[in-house]
């Protein structure tokens, strides 16, 4: 585990997980079909204990700016500046293969 030093508060959109661990990788694709990839925004998931003892799940992607238009209605969470535990994941991808696309 590492620890991460965010200096600033920080403004995203998010998707939940329907359910944990099954429900990342859709969380992930959802949020990631409103969210125009772009090399300046952050991309990462964050994970905690809920009220009934679950693990609450939310694919995250930092704002390019403040007042970054939100067309579809996602979750807005502001990350305050502060020390964080995180595990670093190099070279991440999600496939979105439909079916009718794989070659077999």
């Amino acid at each position: 585990m590492e620890y991460f030093n965010l200096q600033t508060d920080s403004n995203a959109f998010c998707v939940t997980a329907n359910t944990f661990p099954d429900g990342v990788l859709e969380a992930h694709q959802e949020l990631h079909s409103f969210v125009t990839y772009n090399s300046n925004r952050s991309y990462f998931g964050l994970s905690y204990i809920n009220s009934k003892g679950g693990i609450t799940y939310k694919a995250v992607a930092t704002k390019l700016f403040p007042n970054e238009k939100n067309e579809h209605k996602m979750e807005h969470i502001t990350l305050k500046k502060g020390t964080y535990r995180c595990k670093k994941v190099n070279n991440f991808k999600i496939l979105f293969l439909n079916s009718n696309e794989l070659s077999f």
